[in-house]
């Protein structure tokens, strides 16, 4: 985590489902999501966003969609959908900009994040096209 602050990440079943299938792949790997280059540490934003160019949806011409935008749309997304805002920003590590909140209020937000994190797994799966056959 930043600046070495620990944070507590709840995920849903589908979350925990690939990455018990990621663990498979990778082994005794310490690491789910090794650097090519140096696998004692993990991949970078660059190595997603590059994925993302490769896809088409990042660069000249395209939607421009970059590693950090998934948490912009995400966060978009759940406050429209109306979550706690407390409870998103805390799910994406974001500092509280107020110095006395941020002081007094240690909030993880677990119940809301937990039920947050298993919602939005659920509505990315009703985005996948059906089976066929």
């Amino acid at each position: 985590m930043k600046r070495g602050v620990e944070h507590l990440v709840p995920l849903s079943v589908q979350s925990i489902a690939r990455l018990a299938e990621l663990r498979e792949i990778t082994g005794s790997s310490k690491l789910l999501f090794p650097n090519g280059r140096r696998p004692d540490d993990c991949m970078t934003a660059t190595t997603i966003n590059r994925a993302l160019e490769r896809m088409g949806l990042s660069g000249a011409g395209t939607l421009g969609f970059s590693a950090h935008g998934f948490r912009g749309t995400a966060s978009t997304l759940l406050h429209e959908q109306g979550y706690l805002s407390a409870a998103i920003e805390r799910q994406l590590a974001h500092a509280e900009g107020n110095k006395t909140l941020a002081a007094y209020n240690k909030a993880e937000y677990l119940k809301e994040r937990i039920q947050m994190m298993q919602d939005w797994a659920n509505q990315i799966d009703k985005l996948r096209p059906s089976p066929v056959g």
